[in-house]
């Protein structure tokens, strides 16, 4: 008999109050992925599993699922996705996002991608390539850290912003920035 899961939403409340990078955007994840009934959520970078728990709350929710990759194993840590390694609605793939072994392992169709794994240029725009085609006509895609420097970048200035305006301009879609200290880049997939 397996032991019961830790209650979700009151670990996604106590993650909405304590002091983290993403926190001023987890309302924002959890009601994007409660906007779709049966809702697919297909997550790259888990670190210690804050937007893991605002997404499976809202899976739990909407019976739906969440597919989420690590370059890290996340799964054995406590203080970030452990208690719900073994959660019904959960599916963790380690390995690199861009790589064929990890994409094939991925839903071929979802209604929210979260990006928010390695924040150089061209791994956001890989990434871009790997999975946006999965998105549901009206789902959407949700880029963290639209606001940050990122060491390694030429000139180290805001890499998922200059991958977005790159990316949307080769492909004609829109993005927009969410207020906030890191930024949110969401781009919408027309219907």
């Amino acid at each position: 008999m397996t032991a019961p899961l830790p209650d979700l939403a009151e670990e996604y409340q106590r993650r909405c109050r304590a002091d983290s990078d993403i926190r001023e955007y987890l309302p924002l994840l959890h009601g994007y992925a409660c906007l779709y009934p049966g809702v697919r959520v297909l997550e790259v970078g888990v670190r210690s599993g804050n937007s893991t728990v605002a997404f499976l709350l809202a899976a739990q929710a909407m019976g739906g699922h969440v597919w989420s990759v690590d370059i890290d194993d996340v799964r054995d840590r406590p203080e970030g996705i452990g208690p719900w390694r073994d959660h019904p609605a959960w599916t963790f793939t380690q390995g690199d996002s861009t790589h064929p072994a990890v994409t094939s392992k991925q839903p071929h169709q979802v209604d929210v991608l979260f990006l928010d794994g390695d924040h150089g240029k061209q791994k956001v725009l890989d990434e871009l390539a790997a999975y946006f085609p999965r998105v549901q006509p009206g789902g959407v895609a949700l880029l963290h850290d639209t606001r940050i420097r990122w060491p390694g970048e030429p000139d180290g200035t805001w890499p998922v912003t200059r991958a977005l305006d790159e990316w949307c301009q080769a492909t004609g879609l829109h993005w927009q920035e969410l207020p906030g200290s890191y930024g949110m880049g969401v781009v919408v997939k027309p219907w």
